[in-house]
């Protein structure tokens, strides 16, 4: 029925489990769209982006932030952390001392 393209009868015939499958696959497959979409849009940025203002490139997550799962943000955030850590001198470590 509707957007998951099945007969009526295959809707009301269907066990539930089936049916959230489905709708998931749906969410999916919608959430792809805007995945490509973004990275279309990202492409497009990047070509005229000034890279001495914005020197990291755009990518489908800054034209789309709320793609990312609470689990993906929390990855990345993580990420990031890890990632100033490490760039970072230790000086601040001697400060402390």
């Amino acid at each position: 029925m509707g957007e998951l393209g099945w007969s009526p009868q295959q809707f009301w015939l269907s066990p539930l489990p089936d049916f959230f499958a489905a709708w998931r696959g749906y969410q999916r497959k919608q959430r792809d769209k805007y995945w490509h979409t973004g990275e279309v849009i990202a492409a497009l940025y990047n070509v005229n982006r000034d890279s001495q203002k914005h020197p990291e490139p755009y990518g489908a997550i800054d034209i789309f932030p709320w793609l990312l799962t609470e689990k993906e943000k929390v990855e990345r955030k993580w990420a990031d952390i890890n990632r100033r850590l490490i760039s970072e001198p230790e000086d601040h470590l001697e400060d402390q001392e």
